[in-house]
């Protein structure tokens, strides 16, 4: 992760709650910083489906973004994804093998 990822988000996220966004417009913001390959959006897109923050609650499309994240590099990715593998939810890893 760069730090321009996270001023980037952090960017969106203020400008966001400065001119009152839904949460659909701040999706729209999220997904152009993901076009963008960046990884710190890839990664809270994860964090508010598991917790069900802006979208409903799924914790299996979060882990999914959680590992696009580890993917390209973002540490804190890789330590979630690591605290997920031994649970119930089967997610593809990347490498061909499923999270048991």
């Amino acid at each position: 992760m760069s730090e321009s990822e996270f001023e980037q988000y952090k960017s969106l996220k203020e400008l966001s709650k400065s001119e009152g966004w839904t949460d659909v417009q701040f999706l729209e913001g999220l997904q152009d910083l993901i076009n963008q390959t960046n990884s710190v959006a890839m990664f809270m897109l994860g964090d508010f489906y598991i917790k069900g923050i802006h979208v409903k609650k799924n914790v299996e499309k979060g882990l999914a973004w959680y590992i696009k994240a580890r993917d390209t590099g973002y540490a804190d990715a890789e330590k979630e994804v690591k605290r997920w593998e031994h649970t119930a939810y089967p997610v593809d890893l990347g490498n061909g093998e499923k999270m048991k």
